[in-house]
């Protein structure tokens, strides 16, 4: 079991917002035992479909020493670079990623679609050959895809996971990587991405947080 369950995450963003503008997440989680060590979170923005060298983390932050009971915080981070990345590949969809390890072990992974399109419904359908970077605004999907990994919490035995739960997590864990090569070959829409999945429940799944 968890000893840590992520209740909530707001994603705070004004209307029109650039590209490399800040983002702001509001988290509220609930522990339940004490924490022998910090919870580690990290900020990620994905640049590239293609090679997930053009990642970009945004920030890091570790919180501790950890108590039993609901605890909330404000992860103020630094926007992307919109020069790092690929020309190609900046308007769009992509996905940012906030993630939460314990003892170096990621055990939640929550990511939120972005679409950068231009301002204009002129633009949009007339796109200039080289994107004009200050003509973009970014538009967040508040509906997340959370996947939960099984790690061990106790830093004092190790834990080795049954062939069940090692085929279920390889199954479950799907890079976001891979989930937008898909959406490219599917030339989905981004209103179609952002849709609830139909698919059976599983471990990673688009879904409210609590």
């Amino acid at each position: 079991m968890s000893r840590v369950l992520i209740q909530n995450i707001e994603v705070t963003h004004k209307e029109d917002c650039q590209v490399g503008d800040p983002f702001q997440f509001k988290i509220r989680f609930e522990c339940h035992e004490n924490l022998a060590e910090d919870l580690d979170w990290k900020v990620i923005y994905v640049g590239s479909s293609l090679c997930n060298t053009l990642d970009q983390e945004l920030d890091e932050l570790s919180t501790g020493p950890i108590t039993p009971g609901t605890h909330e915080f404000v992860l103020d981070v630094p926007g992307p670079e919109p020069t790092r990345i690929p020309s190609s590949e900046i308007v769009g969809v992509t996905v940012v990623l906030v993630t939460c390890s314990y003892l170096e072990q990621e055990f939640v992974r929550v990511g939120y679609y972005i679409n950068n399109e231009y301002k204009t419904l002129e633009m949009r359908e007339n796109p200039p050959a080289v994107p004009i970077i200050s003509e973009l605004r970014r538009v967040i999907c508040d509906s997340p895809r959370v996947t939960r990994i099984a790690i061990n919490w106790n830093e004092n035995k190790m834990i080795v996971p049954t062939a069940e739960e090692e085929a279920r997590a390889t199954e479950d864990d799907m890079g976001f990587g891979d989930l937008l090569c898909d959406v490219v070959a599917d030339n989905k829409s981004p209103t179609n991405m952002f849709a609830p999945s139909t698919q059976g429940s599983s471990q990673s799944e688009e879904m409210a947080l609590d």
